[in-house]
């Protein structure tokens, strides 16, 4: 996980740099460009492949996740790494379950003000470094392409901005977390999405009983467990405008590519 944060700020530089990332002759390059569509369409369809079993939307935000997550999995590891007097304190691991928001962003009555979210954000969960990857990207791929618009060439614009596997699209998930700060969601309480149960373990099972999940009740005809489960209509996917909104860019990107990938074909 260290290197994820590592390779971006590396690929952002060597962009910024305005040097060609890719120096391969134009029959070289056409090759390395067919082989990029390739994987794109090959990651595409096993995306869609694997949406099958959990829902399209709850597998980008996993992917998404682990494209801003790094960052602070990144502070954690060197925290571990590095003295306990360099590091101060460490940060431990929460289960999701236990895990309580000290400023409740996502409760409507008790969600504290913007300045305040930011503030805490910033301050303690690493919000800064999300803005600053964000700026730096941003700023970096607009120069970019006012350069490419100058030099008026596909082949620059492939060779030291859109270069393959230069993942922009990482670089601007950050804007995830940003958005988050600005316009928290608002979610019920957690057993309010789910239904109360009961359930009877298998005698040769009673030894393996997750306590962290399960509470165990004493009733007249014997051991139950209590079990919370989703409700029907929370396991359905919502689209509206914040879920359609992060699909358009990676809809042009692909669209981009197999146009580029079309014509190196011709």
């Amino acid at each position: 996980m260290m290197n994820r944060p590592l390779c971006s700020w590396i690929i952002l530089l060597l962009v910024a740099s305005g040097q060609p990332l890719i120096t391969a002759k134009s029959s070289e390059l056409q090759n390395i460009l067919f082989v990029y569509l390739l994987a794109r369409i090959t990651a595409f369809v096993e995306e869609l492949l694997a949406s099958t079993g959990c829902g399209y939307r709850a597998l980008r935000r996993r992917i998404e996740g682990m494209h801003w997550l790094h960052t602070h999995l990144f502070f954690a590891l060197a925290k571990d790494l590095c003295p306990k007097a360099l590091a101060g304190k460490r940060i431990g691991f929460i289960p999701t379950a236990l895990a309580e928001s000290k400023i409740q962003e996502r409760h409507p009555d008790r969600r504290p003000g913007l300045c305040q979210r930011l503030r805490v954000m910033f301050l303690y969960q690493h919000l800064w470094y999300h803005v600053a990857v964000f700026a730096v990207a941003a700023t970096v791929f607009a120069v970019g392409l006012v350069k490419a618009s100058n030099h008026g060439t596909l082949h620059y614009l492939l060779t030291h901005v859109l270069v393959p596997g230069a993942a922009w699209s990482s670089h601007f998930a950050s804007l995830r977390p940003i958005a988050y700060a600005i316009s928290p969601p608002t979610m019920p309480e957690r057993r309010e999405l789910m239904d109360r149960d009961f359930a009877r373990p298998r005698p040769e099972v009673k030894e393996n009983e997750d306590y962290l999940q399960l509470h165990l009740e004493d009733e007249s005809q014997g051991h139950t467990f209590e079990v919370w489960r989703p409700k029907p209509e929370q396991k359905l996917e919502k689209w509206d405008a914040w879920a359609i909104l992060p699909e358009i860019p990676r809809s042009m990107g692909l669209i981009f590519w197999v146009v580029v990938g079309l014509g190196v074909c011709q």
